[in-house]
């Protein structure tokens, strides 16, 4: 129903791409060398109304590093579940949004970071509806290298030597991804289907879960 028109897409320097200066980007080399989501996360963030989107490979090399951060990240969630029985598993599938008072029985750290990807929702729902494509994506980015990855990881892992606080944490780890990886989904489709299907879900695909 809705067309959105961005700007022209020029090289790093801002330059607009031609065969005769010899800066054209092409796409096909750079998917191969970054991957599909790192060039496809890098023009949507880059994205400013009534702007064109410099791309530089420096960009997206570092968002191909972003997804590379993601990638570690599922794949010590699916470490940490491998224990786990099926009835397990079943229990941690996320099927709606984490209430108040389930929030009230978790301990600070893991209400802290459940209340910040609560926000996180609402402020990326936010942007996404004012086409704010490039303020949503770094949103998402920020919360989950530096809060999630970076920080609540490292807190779940000193959860484990009690079996209630662990049980608590995977809950969490799992609940904060799932969120996460709906987020993301629009701007890396092919990483966050291949990490949400590595965890417990309700679904065949993230596109109808």
């Amino acid at each position: 129903n809705t067309i959105y028109m961005h700007g022209l897409v020029r090289d790093g320097k801002g330059q607009k791409m031609s065969k005769t200066t010899g800066n054209v980007i092409d796409p096909l080399e750079t998917i191969d060398q970054y991957g599909c989501d790192a060039l496809r996360y890098s023009l949507v963030t880059g994205c400013t109304p009534g702007q064109d989107i410099p791309l530089s490979m420096e960009r997206v090399e570092a968002n191909r590093n972003f997804a590379n951060k993601l990638w570690n990240a599922g794949k010590y969630l699916q470490m940490n579940l491998a224990d786990l029985s099926d009835v397990e598993r079943d229990a941690l599938k996320v099927t709606s949004p984490m209430t108040k008072e389930e929030m009230t029985a978790l301990p600070l750290a893991e209400r802290y970071i459940v209340s910040r990807c609560h926000e996180l929702v609402e402020k990326v729902t936010g942007s996404l509806e004012a086409y704010s494509f490039g303020d949503a994506g770094q949103q998402i980015q920020a919360f989950l290298w530096d809060e999630y990855a970076d920080w609540y990881i490292e807190v779940s892992k000193t959860r484990n030597s009690n079996p209630a606080q662990a049980a608590q944490a995977k809950r969490v780890l799992v609940y904060v991804f799932d969120r996460c990886m709906r987020l993301l989904h629009p701007f890396m489709p092919y990483l966050t289907e291949t990490l949400w299907q590595l965890t417990p879900h309700e679904g065949d695909s993230i596109m109808v879960a």
